[in-house]
Order: C-alpha cells, then structure tokens, then sequence
C-alpha cells in the first residue's frame, strides 16, 4: 500500500478528485469520478488500494458564503435561481461533441 500525507491548515480548504483507481481516506473508499471535501484543518491522509491518480485542489478559504445547487455554485441565491431559468430556456452554450442535454433536476 501506498500513502499521501499533506496536513490541513485554518485557512485553507482542501478537496481530493479521484481520476483513476480507488482510495481510502479514515475507514471510507472513494473511486473514479469521486470528490472527497475535507473539513478546515483536518489532514489529508491518503491511502492508495490500488494504481490511483488523483487530483488534490484547494486554496484560501472564501469568505463570502457559498451558495450549491445541482451544478451551479454561487455567492448569491439570485444567480443561482437565473442560472436555473438559463439553464432550462437552452441559454447555455452547448458542450463540443455532446448531443445529450440533461434536463435541470426537479428538487
């Protein structure tokens, strides 16, 4: 087994994105396609269960509050409740070599 070690900070937000492969992180499994949110000042210990790649992100903390819904992330609830209605109107522009439109989930 194969482990990564990188420790939390007060002021830092840390994510992990697993590309490729499965690790464990405390007694849970993440895979492929997986994202991992840690909490303020807690350590990033990975272990690596098999050949993995992963992608580790993050940065200051933002001090406005955050505002998630489905795909949209915003400071503002308004720019979120806009974005739905672009979103279901067809206003996005369309994704290179993708025919498939996912239609905005109903909750």
């Amino acid at each position: 087994d194969h482990h990564f070690e990188l420790p939390g900070s007060q002021q830092q937000e840390m994510a992990v994105y697993v590309i490729k492969g499965t690790v464990q992180v405390d007694n849970d499994s993440f895979q492929r396609f997986d994202l991992i949110i840690l909490k303020e000042n807690q350590n990033l210990k990975l272990k690596f269960l098999e050949d993995s790649h992963v992608m580790i992100f993050g940065g200051s903390i933002f001090p406005e509050e955050r505002h998630l819904w489905w795909n949209f992330v915003s400071t503002s609830e308004q720019a979120i409740e806009a974005a739905k209605e672009k979103w279901k109107t067809g206003q996005f522009p369309k994704v290179i070599n993708e025919n498939e439109i996912i239609p905005l989930p109903e909750t």
